[in-house]
């Protein structure tokens, strides 16, 4: 059986991570005028982007990793977790 206070400590640190509202739109904001700067679109096979903050004195951050394929093109990357 699961312990609830491991449960409650679980919920305490997701909740942690996770944007406010006025943060996810000035994030995704930033992100919409990256894209038109580079006349980029962004896809996802079920079409929903995922974010939460940085873990909060951790080293762990989102690098991407473009993939090039043979032709030396690249129209994707792969999401490294340092």
């Amino acid at each position: 059986m699961i312990d609830p206070s491991l449960l409650g400590d679980l919920a305490k640190e997701h909740k942690k991570n996770v944007l406010t509202r006025d943060e996810a739109k000035a994030f995704l904001k930033d992100m919409m005028l990256v894209c038109q700067k580079h006349g980029v679109f962004l896809r996802t096979t079920d079409q929903e982007l995922k974010f939460s903050k940085a873990f909060e004195g951790s080293g762990m951050r989102t690098v991407l990793k473009a993939v090039i394929d043979p032709g030396d093109t690249c129209s994707g990357a792969r999401i490294d977790y340092k």
